[in-house]
């Protein structure tokens, strides 16, 4: 018996009176959907040869509630399809309102990344079934890994995912299953299309248009493929919403830049169920940059702290493929300086080049400057020695230094000729000191020219 067996009695009842769900260990948890799994596994061939007008040729995958059969439609055209068979041995109430639900859901989505529904119905023995779209591809994981597309190449992969899973969500549908065996790519004139397949277990945002529809619930029911799941997906009776896709994403653009899933598929399932509520995961790469702040953004545990909706995960991987700063990111100065200087490369580097001119020039006036106050200093002391030999030449008789005024008579000589640098404060003081040397000296020509010239430059 089954550890939950206690609760398996099917209720039909609406939201509004829907009483607490009670609270399950990781391991009683496990053990349902192992059991559910295994079920399915005993029933890999089906008693079908033809359902109506299809005919069943292969089996070609299965989930937890259905087996997936290519099929030959006879009439009233040819193709072929792909026919979902219910399993049996899940209880016939639960899954006819489930693929009644999924048939009504994806007969309202019209998107070229979401395969098509093409009819409905019931086998004779009752068995639900839903002919689909036949999506002649591979899983995108597989799809990426074979032509070995770039990280940019990948993304441009998840814009289209992202833009297919929108346009579900504006319809009120939230997949609850997305995984890269259910989203599937093509190729269409040469240029990859994924396509995302089985809303089986997807779930209605809203009841809008359908006031009398029950919902029929298995308390015990996990819905989702482990590695997959989000934490609110873990826990019985937590209910789901877009996000729980956005954590998918996140999964996938995890498993798109590392190779591998954020958590080992090795572990047993209790444990991967205690990993995807309690344990963080590493950082995708050591050098995807903001891709890794996205991708953690994603996988949250607290579906509040996620992305909102498909939509911004989606505005923030096309601001990182532009070089535009990211939400997830946190906008400290130096990472918003980095974003603008990637995203203006040119710019920047022109704006670089007017700096360094700036810098170069800045740096060779200083040199200028520091030049012409070196020669300054050494024409102040240029000026300095010859004043102090002006002055000795006044202080010194003639008769005991001979040589005195012959130096202040030169330097006078080369004010006269204009030939002696020197401003007019410095020529004052030369020639007023050499005026009183030469009269000393008995030049009284020269005395007199310089007290001239004394009186000619003061102010």
């Amino acid at each position: 018996m089954s550890p939950l067996a206690k609760t398996t009695t099917l209720t039909t009842m609406t939201d509004e009176f829907m009483p607490p769900d009670p609270i399950y260990s990781d391991a009683e948890v496990a053990a349902v959907f192992e059991d559910v799994l295994r079920r399915g596994d005993e029933d890999s061939a089906s008693e079908f040869d033809q359902i109506g007008p299809y005919e069943l040729v292969e089996k070609i995958g299965e989930g937890g509630f259905g087996v997936v059969w290519l099929a030959e439609q006879s009439e009233p055209i040819r193709r072929e399809v792909a026919i979902k068979l219910i399993k049996p041995g899940i209880d016939s109430e639960e899954v006819l309102a489930r693929f009644q639900r999924e048939q009504q859901l994806l007969a309202r989505l019209d998107h070229p990344g979401i395969a098509h529904v093409l009819d409905a119905g019931l086998t004779p023995e009752d068995r639900p079934y839903i002919v689909m779209e036949l999506v002649s591809g591979i899983p995108i994981t597989s799809y990426c890994r074979r032509h070995e597309l770039s990280l940019e190449a990948r993304i441009t992969l998840l814009h289209q995912v992202c833009a297919a899973l929108q346009h579900a969500h504006e319809k009120a549908v939230i997949h609850r299953d997305l995984k890269p065996t259910n989203i599937l790519v093509t190729e269409t004139d040469g240029r990859p299309q994924p396509k995302i397949i089985d809303f089986g277990i997807a779930k209605a945002l809203s009841h809008e248009g359908q006031p009398n529809l029950t919902w029929m619930t298995r308390q015990s029911r996990l819905i989702g493929t482990p590695a997959y799941m989000s934490p609110e997906q873990t826990m019985p009776g937590t209910g789901t919403d877009a996000r729980t896709d956005v954590y998918a994403l996140g999964v996938l653009l995890y498993e798109l830049i590392a190779g591998r899933p954020p958590f080992a598929t090795e572990m047993s399932l209790a444990e991967m169920l205690r990993h995807i509520r309690e344990v963080e995961p590493p950082r995708p790469s050591p050098d995807a940059g903001d891709l890794d702040w996205i991708t953690l953004c994603c996988l949250e545990k607290d579906r509040e702290r996620r992305y909102p909706s498909v939509e911004a995960l989606h505005d923030d991987l096309l601001r990182w493929q532009e070089g535009r700063p990211v939400s997830a990111h946190p906008p400290t100065r130096a990472y918003l300086l980095n974003r603008w200087l990637r995203r203006n490369r040119v710019l920047a580097a022109s704006v670089g080049m007017v700096v360094l001119a700036l810098v170069i020039g800045a740096g060779a006036a200083f040199w200028q400057a520091r030049e012409a106050r070196r020669k300054q200093r050494e024409a102040e002391a240029v000026e300095s020695a010859l004043i102090t030999a002006m002055h000795r030449a006044i202080s010194t008789r003639l008769g005991h230094a001979p040589r005195a005024y012959d130096l202040a008579k030169d330097v006078l000589i080369q004010i006269k000729a204009g030939s002696f640098p020197g401003s007019p404060a410095t020529l004052r003081e030369i020639l007023t000191h050499g005026s009183a040397a030469a009269e000393a000296a008995g030049d009284q020509e020269m005395a007199a020219w310089a007290r001239e010239e004394v009186k000619r430059l003061n102010p």
